[in-house]
């Protein structure tokens, strides 16, 4: 299932990722959560913050479409010329830097967009992690400080 491929003198590596996590959600989950998104709704209200009223239906809106998403699986390459991800292949100068996060024994790499794009994640085995962050980080520079983005524990932590 996994394909890693090296090419000792472009170093190329190809890297079929792990499949993402989807939680089935039961009923349970729905009145739970709508539960919870109404009694900030009343909170809100009779604390006549309407701008933060807004801020909870929007949030209860997002988090209700994004309930049933399937992250779409892509195959990444990574060589000296940048990275394919999917269908669409960046070069380096398209990234500002990366890092890698860990939750349990799963490693993602984030690959951080210039100009305010989102960024590209993916997850690796932990036997890819040090030919993945070799190959980028001789084009890019490496965050070490940096962990898992505040929207993705958020997610994990409502099993979105």
């Amino acid at each position: 299932m996994k394909t890693h491929t090296k090419k000792a003198d472009g170093k190329v590596i190809e890297i079929n990722p792990k499949d993402s996590i989807h939680h089935d959600k039961n009923q349970l989950w729905y009145i739970g959560v709508g539960i919870l998104l109404v009694g900030f709704l009343v909170l809100t209200v009779s604390s006549r913050d309407y701008l933060l009223t807004a801020v909870v239906v929007a949030a209860a809106i997002a988090i209700f479409r994004l309930a049933n998403l399937k992250i779409e699986k892509k195959d990444i390459a990574l060589s000296d010329n940048g990275v394919r991800w999917g269908k669409e292949s960046f070069g380096f100068h398209s990234f500002r830097a990366f890092w890698v996060g860990t939750h349990g024994a799963d490693y993602t790499v984030y690959l951080d967009r210039l100009n305010w794009r989102p960024t590209i994640s993916f997850t690796i085995e932990e036997k890819d992690v040090e030919s993945v962050i070799d190959v980028l980080a001789q084009n890019l520079p490496f965050h070490a400080h940096r962990n898992t983005p505040l929207p993705d524990r958020f997610a994990r932590l409502l099993k979105l």
